[in-house]
Parts: C-alpha cells; sequence; structure tokens
C-alpha cells in the first residue's frame, strides 16, 4: 500500500467513483440518499475537486496498492498553524486495520506541517463509526457546529482536534499475529507438499517446475519456500496492476511485467504473498493459460477468503487471516515493514473482531 497525491483528472474522476462508493455505503443510512447524491454532487465529484485544488488550496491524497484505490483524505494548510482535514474515507474493507492513520500521517508529512500545527476536522454527530476512529486516532472534540451547505441542508457536526506533535507520537501500534518460527515451519510443510505433488510429473516432463513469484511482496516468501523444495525448478516473476474504472468494484487488471520464460506445455507454481479478492490472480491465470501453460497451482501465504469477490483456485495456502491489515515477512504499508521477521497486524483505528490467523489445510 502506498500513499500518493493526485491532481490530473483522470485521477479525480476515479477517485470520484470510490468516493460514490463509500458515500452511497456509509452514509446513505445517517444522512439519507438526497443529501448523499446532493454531496456527491456539489463536494465529492471529479469537478468539486478540481475546483477544491485550483481555486480553495486543497490537496488530495489516496491509499493505492496495485493501481486500486482504497482510500483517500483531502487536506488544506490554512497557513495559521491550522491544518484542515476536509476529507478522509476509506471502503469498508479496508476500515479498522490502521490505514485512515497510515493515509493521514503520510499525507501530512508531504504538507510540512510547523510543529505547532493543529490539525482539525468536522464529522457528522450521527456519525458514531467515525468519532469513535477520530477518537482512537487521537483526535478530541472541541465544539459543535451547524453549517447550511445549501438547498434546504444542514451538517450538525462535531468539530474535533489533534496536534500535529501528538499524532506523530501516537504512531500505529503493530501486534505480531504470527511468529518467524511458526512461518519457518509451515514453510517447510508446503515445500514438502508440494515437491511430493510434482515429483512424478516433474521427473517425466524432464523439466524443472517453473516457480513464478508475484512482485513485490511475495519476494520473501518465495525464497524460503523455493529453498525448501526438493524438485528442480526455475524461478521467474510477474507483476500486475489492477486500475479502477467506472464499475470499480470489478476492476481492471493489466500485466505490468510477464514472465519471459516460454510457459508452452510448461507446469507453474504461482507464488503469491496474500489472496484476498482474487481478481488480480484471475487476471494472471488467464494470462498463464492463453500463455499455454499445461498445468497451474497456486500458493499463497496468506488467504483473505471474506474479501474474495473472483472464484479463483488456491492449492496451497499457508495461512487463513482475517480482515485485517497485516505487514512484515515481504507485505507492506506505503512501503514500510517489508523486512520484520513475521506477520503483523498493523492496527491505530479498530479492528474487525475476527479471530486470529490459523494455519490452512493443504488443498492440493
Amino acid at each position: 500500500m502506498r500513499i500518493q497525491e493526485i491532481h490530473c483528472d483522470s485521477d479525480l474522476e476515479r477517485l470520484a467513483v470510490l468516493a460514490a462508493e463509500i458515500w452511497t455505503e456509509h452514509y446513505t443510512p445517517i444522512i439519507g440518499p438526497e443529501q448523499v447524491r446532493y454531496m456527491l454532487e456539489h463536494f465529492q465529484s471529479a469537478e468539486a475537486m478540481r475546483r477544491q485544488i485550483d481555486g480553495e488550496g486543497y490537496r488530495y491524497f489516496v491509499a493505492e496498492e496495485n493501481g486500486r484505490y482504497h482510500g483517500y483524505c483531502s487536506l488544506r494548510d490554512e497557513k495559521n498553524g491550522w491544518i484542515f482535514l476536509s476529507k478522509l474515507y476509506l471502503e469498508k474493507s479496508c476500515r479498522g486495520q490502521g490505514l485512515g492513520r497510515l493515509l493521514l500521517r503520510e499525507s501530512l508529512d508531504r504538507m510540512n506541517p510547523g510543529p505547532e500545527s493543529v490539525v482539525w476536522l468536522t464529522v457528522n454527530k450521527h456519525n458514531a463509526a467515525s468519532i469513535a476512529a477520530y477518537g482512537k486516532i487521537g483526535f478530541t472534540e472541541t465544539g459543535e457546529l451547524t453549517t447550511d451547505i445549501g438547498n434546504g441542508f444542514l451538517m450538525e457536526d462535531y468539530r474535533m482536534e489533534i496536534p500535529v506533535s501528538r499524532l506523530k507520537q501516537t504512531d500505529a501500534s503493530l501486534t505480531e499475529l504470527i511468529g518467524a518460527s511458526t512461518i519457518s515451519v509451515r514453510v517447510r510443510e508446503l515445500g514438502a507438499q508440494i515437491s511430493r505433488d510434482f515429483a512424478d510429473a516433474v521427473r517425466a516432463d524432464g523439466r524443472p517446475l517453473i516457480v513464478l513469484g508475484i512482485l513485490k511482496g511475495s519476494f520473501i516468501f518465495l525464497a524460503d519456500l523455493t529453498r525448501s523444495l526438493s524438485i528442480p525448478v526455475e524461478v521467474e516473476f510477474a507483476s500486475l496492476s489492477s486500475y479502477g474504472n467506472e464499475k470499480r468494484s470489478s476492476g481492471t487488471v493489466q500485466m505490468q511485467l510477464s514472465p519471459r520464460i516460454d510457459l508452452k506445455d510448461r507446469r507453474v507454481l504461482v507464488v503469491e504473498d496474500i489472496v484476498d479478492t482474487g481478481l488480480t490472480l484471475a487476471t494472471l491465470l488467464d494470462h498463464l493459460g492463453k500463455a499455454g501453460a499445461q498445468d497451474v497451482r497456486v500458493c499463497t501465504l496468506l488467504d483473505k477468503t471474506e474479501a474474495r469477490a473472483a472464484d479463483v483456485p488456491v492449492d496451497y495456502v499457508g495461512f487463513e487471516v482475517p480482515l485485517k491489515f497485516v505487514v512484515g515477512y515481504g507485505l507492506d504499508a506505503a512501503q514500510a515493514y517489508r523486512q520484520l521477521p513475521g506477520l503483523y497486524e498493523l492496527k491505530g483505528s479498530g479492528d474487525t473482531g475476527a479471530g486470529p490467523p490459523r494455519a490452512a489445510g493443504l488443498t492440493g
């Protein structure tokens, strides 16, 4: 997951699609569909965002992974020691995993606030979930505001504030989910099972198994898994990126780096760090099929079955994990934490209440 600032119209159009999804899902029960439509048109559309950037001093930042936006925030430096947090929104599947805090902190770093600066925001009085989330980040209520936003709509909000210095002190915490020794044991188990499953076929083919690592998150898992295999292998890499469109929930995935090995009639083991929606994996499997691969199986370190949006086969699973933001052992948050030896939940804004990870049974 990386945090980046956006400016161009095409990015704002993509962001407006995400905004419509979030507002429709989260705010309709709070303020009703008519006000949601009004807010989307006047404050969350691509045209509104362009006006805010060009004429009102706002800057927009997105949380992006493989080209797909998962959340966004908007900030304005009021030049008097105050920074207004106009927007901080995450899609439903990413809430409660520490991403909101990460997005805010990374965006603020790009604003270069002074040491005495204070961030303030307004939040609907009836938006209990967001009030609680801001409280966990460290915001405190400092007042109430009622704003006429036009068309007969009133915004009845709390004002909340946090000093930038305090925000930097309350960094998102890491809670260990799976220790390095547990990972090591599980990887050896996977390696032994994969070696048994492919031994006869590789011997009969007279050609090594192609182990295809998906960049970047799988690189540590790939290295350890490959060393645990007792059959001949060739190592290759691929990279994919998913780009949102007007039907963002389905997404469009593109190959950024294709395997350079001729895959025709070859046996391929795809190695992933994590499978969640399955959309990227579905595109990769289609690509491998068109390339003529004879036998393709998938091995993933982590499997988030609760997030699945595409029906994809996963043959070997290290651990099943709930909807939590996991880092370490190659997995990152804004390019950080990849080097950690274990797997950790990045916390800071609550969690889903789901259970702990568990070793998965081998399905291959």
